[in-house]
């Protein structure tokens, strides 16, 4: 469906299910055509039909194209979001098949359909593996979430070596230095200068206070990284920790080397 409703998850923990309205990136029109007015997303239990047997059969994107009634670019959208894994069709296959799609809009192309003839069925080319970071990256950059894996997790060695702790340990040491995503900054015009930071790691977030004299040090990186190491001292203060930050260093670099070379693509909440 169109909506991102709650729902209960493994354990009766809260959880959520990401709508086509929720960052695919789809307009509505195209996004309605495809989730109707149910529940879920492309992966779930709604395709372009309902029911077991129309799932099956809708095997490629061809078939889904003519079931749907979903212009090109919303499948797009659709395949880069990895919305057709549930339905065997990876990432990688599904945009590949995307490709083919522009020109299928010819009245003798959907005889040859009605007769049983597929585009896919000449010689279909097997494609590569994906790194398994490029594929969390994929993930943020088609929906601003995985749920793969956190990307910092692939570069938690390099971390370590730098004697970084994860973001939920962070409040049991006096100096402390964490990596992880930036999801959110903000420098009020009230803060006298003051730079809010919140990194996010795989098990949980730090709040960062970056002062005047540091952002001027290390004004490029803090205002412009998707990705930041932070060293500081530890400080608690009416029952929030935050880290007073000594040193920024840019983690996007690491990633990207993780990554064999794709960038951090990541939807910040900037704030001024």
């Amino acid at each position: 469906g169109w909506a991102c409703p709650l729902a209960a998850g493994p354990g009766a923990r809260p959880g959520g299910r990401v709508g086509l309205g929720g960052g695919w990136g789809l307009a509505a029109p195209g996004g309605r055509a495809w989730g109707g007015g149910g529940g879920g997303g492309p992966g779930a239990a709604a395709g372009p039909a309902a029911g077991a047997g129309a799932r099956a059969h809708a095997c490629t994107l061809e078939s889904i194209w003519r079931a749907s009634g979903c212009g090109v670019r919303a499948l797009r959208c659709l395949a880069r979001a990895d919305a057709f894994a549930g339905m065997g069709i990876p990432r990688q296959q599904a945009l590949w098949q995307v490709r083919a799609l522009r020109g299928l809009a010819e009245p003798v192309l959907d005889h040859a359909a009605g007769q049983g003839a597929t585009l896919f069925d000449l010689a279909p080319q097997p494609l590569p593996a994906v790194n398994p970071l490029r594929a969390v990256l994929a993930d943020h950059a088609g929906t601003g979430l995985s749920l793969r894996a956190h990307p910092v997790s692939f570069v938690r060695d390099g971390l370590a070596r730098r004697g970084a702790v994860e973001c939920a340990r962070m409040a049991a040491f006096r100096r402390a230095t964490v990596g992880g995503l930036v999801t959110c900054r903000q420098r009020p015009s009230t803060a006298s200068g003051i730079l809010f930071v919140t990194l996010e790691d795989e098990t949980g977030v730090a709040n960062l206070i970056v002062r005047p004299r540091t952002y001027a040090r290390f004004r490029a990186v803090a205002r412009h990284a998707s990705a930041l190491v932070a060293e500081g001292r530890v400080e608690h203060r009416s029952g929030v920790t935050h880290l007073i930050v000594r040193r920024l260093v840019d983690l996007g670099p690491d990633l990207a080397r993780a990554a064999e070379g794709d960038a951090v693509g990541r939807r910040l909440r900037d704030f001024r």
